[in-house]
Parts: C-alpha cells; structure tokens; sequence
C-alpha cells in the first residue's frame, strides 16, 4: 500500500513544512541534468544519505523524509549518516555564494556522477535544499527492491 509523506511523517508543523518546501520546489531555479540516464539502485546497494553540518536542520529533516518515502515505496532503507563513506551516496548541502552564485536565494543544484553513484544537492539556502531534495524524490522512479533514480 503506498503512503503519502505526510501518513509517514505525521502531521506536525515541522514536517508541513517540509512538505510545503517539497511540493513547490518546481518553482525555484535548478540545474539538473534530465536527458542523464536513470541508475539503478537495487535492495543490497550500500547507498546512503549524508547529512552533515552543511545540510543544516532543514537538510536533515529532508533526509529523513527521502529515507523514509524510499522505505516505504521500495522496501530499501537507505541509512542517514554524517559524513560520505567510500560507498554510493545522497550528499546533501547548503552552500552560500560564491559556491552558489549562479543560484538564485532559493535556487538548488543536483549534480550526478552515475559511475559511482553519488548524486550532490546543493542549496544556495535551507529551502533551496529542501527544494532540491524534493526534486530528487520526484525523480525516482519505484519499485519493489529497487529505485531509479
């Protein structure tokens, strides 16, 4: 059975609001390259989602919500950590200009590198993380024991 995020998180203010950031992330500037083919990620993939102090507390309620969403659609738990491992990874980050200058305030940026799948979302502030991240979800495509994304 298929759960909303919002049956999964519970309906605090908190996770309104990050579902709020996720369901109008559409409308902040991005970069992503769409035309890159999906990777594949199957059950047993060590993938993990690394939430460190440049994520920011929005970043790791978005990291939380991604692993919980990919739970319950894929039955793959991918584990939250704090600092990237040699494995395949989620990074997320909030990096101020210049790093972000090409962004707008609330602008993301997801880049991919499919050979060692870690993919990095950047925002140039918290709600543009937490736009990327939502962009990313909206990216995946789910099935049983496995996600493309």
């Amino acid at each position: 059975m298929y759960r909303t995020p919002a049956t999964l998180m519970g309906a605090t203010r908190g996770a309104a609001a990050v579902l709020l950031g996720l369901a109008v992330g559409f409308a902040s500037a991005a970069t992503w390259a769409d035309d890159a083919p999906p990777v594949t990620i199957a059950r047993g993939d060590a993938l993990t989602i690394v939430a460190g102090p440049a994520a920011g507390t929005a970043g790791k309620r978005a990291a939380e919500l991604l692993a919980e969403v990919v739970k319950a659609r894929s039955g793959i738990e991918w584990r939250i950590v704090g600092t990237a491992g040699g494995a395949a990874a989620i990074i997320l980050a909030v990096e101020p200009a210049p790093q972000t200058a090409a962004l707008p305030a609330d602008g993301y940026r997801i880049d991919c590198d499919a050979a060692t799948k870690r993919w990095t979302v950047t925002g140039a502030t918290p709600s543009g993380l937490v736009a990327g991240v939502g962009r990313l979800m909206r990216s995946i495509r789910f099935e049983n024991d496995r996600v493309a994304v």
